[in-house]
């Protein structure tokens, strides 16, 4: 017996790591494989096994695998998802250049490991071992505590349905969908078995070093594990935090009628969080007060511009139409407070989690047509205590020679860029695929000096063969004229009059449209109200707003047709 121990502690002084845990603390789960980055000093440090031993000198079969990332997938509203590939480090090795990425060591661990340490290349390292999270379960009070945070009604969402379809096949996120199901429950034969009913001790024992397959589940279930125990002991502590966690980390919204996916989604902030709440240093009243902390840090409410266009009022203001989302910290109605549409403040109480739809005012800042450019002024939106600002058009800019530029077509909002408040996170497409163009006057040589005629020209990357470009005129929810050109050259008029003369021709990226616009969809104060949709390869873009996934139209820019000279 004595041998077993000596014999760690001779390794440790005869010679130095070549891997050793890449984080300060490695953390175990009772009864789960432990899953850990790992790091080196040259990749050749993996070339041959490390050497893992518990401290009663039990010599661990451990491997060492290589998690690359690989192309993410969309989804949808909640923005684009990770993929991962893993390697075992002998197949990475045999290919011409290591992929880029991380190491990592999985290490079954045996169920009598408990409060032992665990020795990597002859250097030991202290384990904070974790509990069995059907424990933690049991002491929260069993399955009655755990909830879905999503309301029945919403479960067979399409949107969340793409959602958890996406976030199913990342490792690091896999945790998610059960938290949607189920509250992420401990308890469970599924859990408690493998497919085959074989004990799920025997399972975990039993992976097998050369498995990339069973690595990238190994690693989702601690991730699982992990949130299990998370949220037992929090509950423990304060249950009201718990819930509120719970609807943060996959609670939903409903915007525009649809019930959608609205949680955090910083991985690496969640990663952070979720070893800060694991410390072993951490009493419960300060591990509630850190779960406090982060979820006062997120946002409690979120406004964006919908349409810039709304009607020009007395006192030379706009009336544009905004979207405003509550998420208050406990479910209860907060109070919006608005520039109203004739400049007053307007009050109105917003319902928890579901967005609506007001049209505010903005005092115009320079006289109609002078420039160019639209200008904007900045309003604040209050939601509760929570202020978000929003910049509307606060100009109709003029048509002026050579034209008014048009674009970038921006994509729909996806989920992180709206709580975020950030209007350009992931707007622009890819640079191949880019739409942009001219508004500007048409007519004959000898036409007449009063005459008008009003071309939409756009030119579009991509290859995409059943691209489609539609244009809206006349204000929002009221249009007076929406044509859909496509690629192939064909123009379907879905509402108003036809348009005028339709040319569609390729060029050597993409392909270029120009419409003629008939003079009614122009209004008799001269303004031109106008918006840009685009379909290309399964993803919409628009002009001047985004727009979010299941708006039907897009919002207008107000243009002053009547200032155009020179031409």
């Amino acid at each position: 017996m004595l041998r077993w121990i000596l014999t760690p502690m001779l390794m440790a002084t005869a010679c130095v790591a070549d891997v050793r845990p890449a984080a300060d603390r490695v953390d175990a789960i009772l009864g789960q494989p432990l899953v850990i980055a790992v790091a080196g000093d040259e990749a050749g440090d993996f070339r041959s096994p490390i050497e893992t031993r518990l401290d009663d000198g039990r010599l661990l079969d451990a491997g060492v695998f290589r998690l690359s990332p690989a192309t993410p997938v969309d989804g949808g509203w909640i923005g684009p998802v990770a993929r991962w590939s893993a390697l075992t480090a002998a197949d990475a090795f045999r290919l011409d250049s290591i992929p880029p990425g991380a190491w990592y060591a999985l290490v079954p661990l045996p169920i009598d490991a408990v409060g032992q340490g665990l020795w990597i290349d002859g250097v030991r390292y202290d384990v904070n071992w974790l509990p069995d999270p059907e424990r933690a379960s049991l002491e929260a009070g069993g399955r009655r505590l755990w909830e879905s945070p999503v309301p029945l009604a919403a479960r067979a969402s399409d949107d969340l349905s793409r959602a958890i379809e996406a976030i199913s096949g990342d490792p690091f996120q896999r945790w998610r969908v059960r938290l949607i199901e189920d509250g992420i429950a401990p308890a469970g034969e599924r859990e408690r078995t493998g497919p085959d009913g074989t004990p799920i001790e025997e399972v975990r024992a039993g992976i097998q070093a050369s498995d990339a397959d069973a690595f990238l589940d190994a690693l989702a279930s601690s991730h699982e594990a992990r949130w299990q125990l998370i949220f037992g002991r929090l509950a423990l502590i304060d249950r009201g935090v718990a819930e509120r966690m719970r609807r943060r980390l996959g609670g939903v919204a409903r915007i525009g009628g649809r019930w959608v996916p609205c949680w955090s989604s910083d991985s690496v902030a969640l990663r952070l969080l979720q070893g800060d709440l694991l410390s072993p240093f951490v009493d419960d009243e300060t591990r509630a007060l850190r779960a406090l902390a982060w979820m006062d840090a997120q946002p409690k409410s979120a406004a964006w511009v919908i349409d810039d266009a709304g009607g020009e009022v007395f006192e030379r203001r706009l009336e544009p139409t905004l979207g405003v989302l509550s998420l208050p910290a406990r479910l209860g109605a907060l109070l919006i407070e608005a520039p109203g549409p004739i400049g007053g403040p307007e009050l109105i109480t917003a319902p928890p989690r579901e967005s609506i739809d007001l049209v505010s005012s903005v005092p115009m800042v320079e006289r109609r047509g002078r420039s160019i450019t639209p200008r904007t002024n900045a309003l604040e939106i209050r939601v509760g205590r929570h202020t978000n600002r929003v910049d509307p058009v606060a100009s109709v800019p003029g048509a002026r020679p050579p034209g008014v530029e048009i674009g970038v077509l921006r994509r729909d909002w996806t989920m992180p860029a709206l709580l975020s408040g950030d209007e350009g996170a992931g707007a622009l497409p890819m640079l191949d695929r880019t739409a942009s163009g001219l508004l500007r006057r048409v007519v004959a040589p000898d036409a007449p000096s009063d005459a008008t005629g009003w071309s939409l020209y756009l030119a579009c990357g991509g290859a995409d063969p059943s691209d489609s470009v539609t244009v809206w005129t006349g204000p929002f929810g009221l249009p007076r004229g929406v044509w859909r050109v496509s690629r192939d050259g064909s123009v379907r008029t879905l509402f108003g009059p036809p348009p005028g003369r339709v040319t569609v021709a390729p060029f050597e990226s993409g392909w270029a449209m120009d419409l003629t616009l008939p003079p009614s969809v122009i209004g008799p104060d001269g303004v031109l109200r106008l918006g840009v949709e685009r379909e290309s390869g399964g993803t919409r873009s628009a002009w001047p707003r985004r727009m979010l996934p299941w708006q039907e139209e897009p919002g207008r820019m107000p243009i002053d047709t009547r200032v155009w000279s020179g031409f």
